[in-house]
């Protein structure tokens, strides 16, 4: 799975897609920082 995630950033980066690659990595930043989040609360 991170091999697909790390493919997909390379692939936006190279095409200088400086736009989506940015969503893309406010969008993973927020799906950990969710996780984190859940976990604690779990506790």
């Amino acid at each position: 799975m991170l091999r697909f995630f790390s493919k997909i950033r390379y692939q936006q980066a190279a095409e200088n897609r400086m736009g989506k690659y940015l969503r893309y990595a406010v969008c993973e930043i927020l799906l950990v920082m969710v996780g984190i989040n859940k976990e604690l609360r779990s506790k």
